[in-house]
C-alpha cells in the first residue's frame, strides 16, 4: 500500500524551505509520539534557490536589495526533534560576515550577485534536509506535480510517472511558466522561419546561447549548448548575420539590466572609474555590439540611494509611523474604504518628511496640505506633473544622470524620487498589514499603486546605472528607441522603428518578467486546480484566493487541507516577489496555528 504522508510540499525554493523549516520548529515544541512524514516535490536538482537564486547562474545577475536592508532575514532556530538536536543555523547577514568576510558600510550599500544568496539558501538547506533524512521523515521527488484531487481524508498528487498520497498540501511555488503573448508568438514563429533569433525567456538557455553565440562564431565553433541554435548558426553564418551584434531587448527594468550585462560577459570589456567622478567608462571588449532596449513607456529606473547616510533623511520617525499604521488598519477594516482614503495618511507623512529635506530641487513654495495632495495624486496616478516631481519628458540619458545624482547626494531630490525611497522603507509593514485582511477589491487597487512606485522602490543599485550610462557613451547601448517603437518583421530580423528613425536587430529578447495572474500560467497542476474547483483567482489579473491560514478558497468555501504560501497568492497575500517575504512568519502565523 502507498504511504501517506502528512504534509506534501510542492515546490521547494526559498518558501518551501521556510515552511519546511517551520513546521518541523512546531512540532518540536509537541511532545507527540511519532514525528510527520513530509513529502517534497521539486523538479530542479537545486533545492531551496528557484531559478532566481540558483548558483549556477551568471556573475551578471545582482540581486536587487542592499546587504543593509537584509539584516532582519532570520536565522532558523535550533530544535530537537527525536533524539536529534539540530542546531540553529545562521540569518544571511551573519553569513555574510562569518563566511565570505563581508562587513557592511554606513558609506556604500553592497549588493551581492544573487549567487551569493543561493549558496546561503542551499547550506542552510543542506543541514537541514540532511539531519530530516537520519531522521527519515522527508522523502524528495524530482519531479513536476501536474496534477491533484481531494477525496475525504487526503490529497493526491500526480506526477507524470507517479501518485502521491498526503493528508495536507502546502503549494510553495515561485515564477510558473505563462502563456507566451500574442506578440511573442509571432516574434517566436517569425524567427523560427527567417532563421533569426527571438527568446521570451531573458534567463533561459536559448537566451543563454545568443548572448554567446558571436564568440562561439568568432572562436569558429559550430556548437552550442542548445541544438536548435547550433541548427540555426548554419542558417546564420552563410547570411553573416550575428545575433550578439544588434540584440533588442524588450523591457526597461531589471531584467534589462541583467540581459545587458550577460551579453557584455561575452565581450571582455570592464568597467573603469573617471577620475573625479563617480561616472563610469567602459573600456576594452572585442565586439561590436549594439544593443536596444524598450517599453512602452520608456522610462528607466530609479536607483536606490548609495548608502545609509544618504538614505535616512527618507525615513519616517518610528511615531510617526507607528500612528499611520494604526490608522492604515483602522481603514482596512471599514466597508467603504476607498484607495483615496488610504493614500490620503499615507501622503501627509511622507509630506512632512519632504519638506524637512529643505530640498532645493524646486524653488516653488509648497505648504503640507499642497505637497500632500501633489504626493496622494502622483501616488494614484504617475503621470501626475508638478515643478517638484521630475519630468518625464527629459531625455533618458539626462534623467538617469539626474536620478543618479540623487542617489549619490549631490543633487537635490525631488519629490517623486524622496516618496519611492519613502515607500520602499515602509513596504515590509504594508506588506503585513494589508496581507489577508483586506478586501479584495481594495487590495488589488493599493496593489496596482505599488507596482507605479517599483521604478523607484525596486529600483537598482547605482552602479548599475552607472554602467548604462556608460555603455550609452560607448556606443553599445541604444537609448534612442526606448518609448513604444513599431517593431517590424523583416527578412533581415526586427526592425524597430521610432519617429523618422529605424535600426535593424538579429536577436530580440523579452526581458519583461510576467505578473502572477492565475488565468495566465501554464503550469499544468495550476490550471488542473482552477479546473476542479480546487482554486480560485481572488481578483482579474491576480492569483489564488487563499484565506488567513493559507486555506484555498473556492465560492466562498474553505478547501480544508490545501493551502498555498506562493507568488500565486497575489492578491491574497500582498508583497509576494521579495525574499525577505519568503522568510516572514508573519505569511503563515495562521497556517502554524492550525497545526
Amino acid at each position: 500500500m502507498d504511504t501517506t504522508f502528512n504534509l506534501a510540499i510542492v515546490g521547494f525554493g526559498p518558501r518551501g524551505l521556510y515552511v519546511l523549516e517551520q513546521y518541523f520548529l512546531k512540532h518540536s515544541e509537541k511532545e507527540i509520539e511519532e514525528l510527520p512524514k513530509v513529502l517534497i516535490f521539486e523538479k530542479d536538482e537545486e533545492l531551496a534557490v528557484g531559478k532566481a537564486w540558483s548558483v549556477h547562474q551568471p556573475d551578471a545577475n545582482w540581486i536587487n536589495i542592499a546587504d543593509r536592508a537584509l539584516m532582519s532575514f532570520p536565522a532558523r532556530p535550533a530544535m530537537q526533534l527525536g533524539n536529534l538536536t539540530i542546531p540553529e543555523f545562521q540569518g544571511y547577514t551573519s553569513w555574510l560576515q562569518e563566511v565570505m568576510g563581508h562587513d557592511m558600510s554606513d558609506v556604500k550599500d553592497t549588493f551581492h550577485r544573487r549567487k551569493i544568496m543561493g549558496a546561503y539558501l542551499t547550506q542552510r538547506c543542506t543541514q537541514f534536509i540532511e539531519s530530516l533524512k537520519d531522521l527519515e521523515v522527508i522523502k524528495i521527488i524530482q519531479e513536476r506535480v501536474v496534477g491533484l484531487d481531494k477525496n475525504h481524508t487526503d490529497f493526491l498528487l500526480y506526477t507524470p510517472q507517479k501518485k502521491y498520497f498526503s493528508n495536507k498540501v502546502m503549494l510553495t511555488q515561485g515564477h510558473l511558466p505563462t502563456e507566451m503573448s500574442d506578440e511573442n508568438k509571432k516574434f517566436k514563429q517569425h524567427a523560427n522561419r527567417d532563421g533569426i533569433y527571438f527568446s521570451a525567456n531573458c534567463y533561459s538557455q536559448e537566451a543563454m546561447d545568443i548572448y554567446a553565440f558571436a564568440k562561439a562564431e568568432n572562436s569558429n565553433s559550430n556548437s552550442t549548448s542548445s541544438a536548435e541554435l547550433d541548427q540555426k548558426n548554419t542558417r546564420t553564418t552563410s547570411n553573416s548575420k550575428d545575433p550578439s551584434k544588434a540584440i533588442g531587448i524588450k523591457g526597461l527594468g531589471l531584467s534589462m539590466i541583467d540581459v545587458v550585462r550577460m551579453i557584455l560577459e561575452h565581450d571582455g570589456g570592464h568597467f573603469e572609474k573617471l577620475d573625479g567622478s563617480y561616472h563610469l567608462k567602459y573600456v576594452g571588449g572585442d565586439r561590436e555590439i549594439s544593443i536596444i532596449p524598450y517599453s512602452l513607456d520608456g522610462l528607466p529606473l530609479v536607483p536606490k540611494p548609495l548608502g545609509k547616510h544618504i538614505d535616512d533623511p527618507f525615513s519616517i520617525p518610528e511615531a510617526d509611523q507607528s500612528a499611520l499604521f494604526e490608522t492604515l488598519k483602522h481603514l482596512r477594516d471599514q466597508k467603504n474604504t476607498e484607495i483615496g482614503d488610504l493614500l490620503k495618511p499615507l501622503a501627509d507623512v511622507m509630506a512632512q518628511v519632504y519638506l524637512s529635506l529643505n530640498t532645493t530641487f524646486c524653488d516653488q513654495p509648497l505648504d503640507n496640505k499642497g505637497c500632500t495632495e501633489i504626493i496622494a495624486a502622483w501616488l494614484e496616478d504617475p503621470d501626475v506633473s508638478h515643478d517638484h516631481i521630475l519630468s518625464k519628458e527629459l531625455p533618458i540619458t539626462e534623467y538617469i544622470q539626474t536620478t543618479c545624482g540623487m542617489a549619490m547626494g549631490d543633487t537635490p531630490p525631488s519629490l517623486d524620487f524622496a516618496v519611492g525611497q519613502m515607500w520602499r522603507q515602509l513596504q515590509p509593514d504594508l506588506y503585513n498589514i494589508f496581507s489577508y485582511k483586506t478586501r479584495p477589491d481594495l487590495l488589488n487597487d493599493f496593489i496596482k499603486v505599488d507596482e507605479q512606485t517599483k521604478r523607484y522602490s525596486y529600483g537598482p543599485p547605482v552602479e548599475s546605472m552607472l554602467q548604462l550610462l556608460a555603455l550609452e557613451k560607448a556606443g553599445i547601448l541604444n537609448l534612442d528607441y526606448v518609448t513604444d517603437p513599431e517593431i517590424k518583421l523583416i527578412a533581415d530580423g526586427f526592425k524597430i522603428v521610432s519617429s523618422d528613425k529605424s535600426t535593424t536587430v538579429h536577436a530580440l529578447i523579452d526581458a519583461i518578467q510576467a505578473s502572477p495572474d492565475v488565468k495566465e500560467t501554464s503550469d499544468l497542476l495550476t490550471n488542473d486546480l482552477l479546473n476542479k474547483n480546487l482554486g480560485q483567482q481572488v481578483s482579474e489579473k491576480l492569483a489564488f484566493h487563499v484565506d488567513q491560514d493559507c486555506t484555498h478558497i473556492v465560492n466562498e468555501r474553505r478547501v480544508e487541507g490545501l493551502y498555498s504560501f506562493s507568488r500565486l497568492t497575489k492578491g491574497s497575500i500582498y508583497g509576494v516577489d521579495a525574499i525577505l517575504e519568503c522568510f516572514n512568519e508573519e505569511k503563515i502565523k495562521g497556517w502554524l496555528e492550525s497545526l
